[in-house]
């Protein structure tokens, strides 16, 4: 009661139940109703919630109160684990940057000295592989992606088929074949596959005449220049 008037929680009543003879406590600014003896045969039942005493700060914790409390270890391990994976993959994404960075820097520094007199370097790479095709093509030597290259590497698997038409625009070859039946287009795309070519084959048109098909061949980009 004293720790209750501190906090200014102090109750205005009490019910007290005592057995006879008893004394009746003092207590200063609160009013004592005296019940006599209390027995659970004669206890008023459905008054019962007013003197549970688990109740206010001493109320039993709820479900879902005690569901967390249970899994908090569960949870601050879980932070943990997810702290550290974050941290691991930052670490090793500003890794990664930092050498693509300076790959990037040695491709440029080697694209200057091959290339001194370019004026503006957005992909070296690409610049390098375009620049070296054009000296050869200058001196003579057929680039990889050119007309005859392309149609030299295809043409031991297109004699299965006849050629109606053929065109060649930017690196790429584009044939339309007729072939005999489908079955001869499925081995086709077999073949085509051991072929370091990038192929297209456009959707099958049956004729009377037999399976016509678009191929469509281009060189992959790390065969583009040959050294």
């Amino acid at each position: 009661l004293d720790e209750a008037r501190v906090g200014n929680t102090a109750p205005e009543r009490l019910l007290i139940y005592q057995v006879p003879g008893a004394s009746t406590p003092n207590w200063p600014s609160i009013e004592c109703d005296l019940r006599g003896n209390w027995t659970w045969q004669s206890a008023d039942t459905t008054s019962a919630a007013a003197f549970n005493l688990l109740q206010g700060e001493f109320a039993p914790p709820s479900k879902a109160r005690a569901w967390t409390q249970q899994w908090r270890p569960a949870f601050a391990l879980l932070g943990v684990i997810v702290a550290v994976h974050f941290l691991a993959t930052l670490g090793d994404w500003i890794q990664l940057k930092r050498e693509h960075n300076r790959l990037q820097s040695a491709m440029v520094t080697t694209f200057k000295q091959a290339f001194p007199e370019a004026a503006a370097i957005v992909d070296p790479a690409l610049q390098m592989r375009r620049n070296l095709a054009d000296l050869q093509r200058a001196r003579g030597i057929p680039e990889s992606s050119d007309f005859l290259p392309l149609l030299a590497q295809a043409a031991p698997f297109l004699r299965q088929g006849h050629i109606q038409s053929l065109q060649y625009t930017q690196d790429q070859l584009t044939l339309d074949l007729l072939l005999s039946d489908a079955a001869q287009l499925d081995e086709l795309r077999q073949q085509l596959r051991a072929l370091p070519l990038r192929t297209e084959i456009g959707a099958p048109n049956a004729t009377t005449a037999g399976t016509k098909v678009r191929l469509s061949l281009g060189m992959n980009l790390a065969m583009r220049v040959q050294p």
